[in-house]
């Protein structure tokens, strides 16, 4: 989406700052858009996410310089089975709301990167995300209320069937 391409993925890139053959783990990869982007730039990237399904449908893309693991970071016998190889970056995008231990999580970071490498990591504002936003035709945003205390509902994938909440 239009969301990552333009502000997470670029970033995401500059922060990293990894060279050809440079190691990348993408943690909770999901449709694997980023770590394609990485691999063919000649980064070796390892990418896991605890859903089979999202990985089979990530390997029907181009996957060359790319591993696939099917692990879950809220594990600690998944976490240990990373503790061999070191990264010079670790990305992880849009999933912290799905680690319910974070701080578990959290101490095994250190063990996967190399002195002085990187781990950037993506949330999305809570106030973007719901009627609180309004798009302006000049592909600004107008942010209204979202200081109250509310909840609402809305759309964030057009396809589906069941409006959300937002907090």
């Amino acid at each position: 989406n239009d969301w990552h391409k333009e502000l997470i993925a670029p970033t995401t890139k500059k922060l990293l700052n990894l060279k050809g053959d440079d190691r990348l783990l993408d943690i909770g990869y999901g449709n694997g858009l980023f770590a394609r982007r990485m691999a063919k730039k000649g980064i070796k990237v390892t990418v896991f996410d605890f859903s089979e399904v999202n990985i089979e449908n990530a390997k029907k893309y181009d996957s060359d310089n790319i591993d696939y693991l099917t692990l879950d970071a809220s594990l600690e016998s998944d976490l240990l089975k990373l503790k061999n190889t070191k990264y010079m970056g670790l990305v992880f995008n849009m999933v912290f709301m799905e680690i319910l231990d974070i701080e578990h999580f959290f101490s095994h970071v250190k063990d996967l990167l190399f002195d002085k490498d990187v781990f950037v990591f993506s949330i999305q504002y809570p106030c973007f995300n719901s009627w609180y936003i309004e798009n302006k035709e000049d592909r600004s945003l107008f942010i209204k209320g979202y200081i109250n205390k509310d909840i609402s509902t809305g759309v964030a994938i057009t396809t589906q069937s069941v409006k959300q909440f937002y907090f």
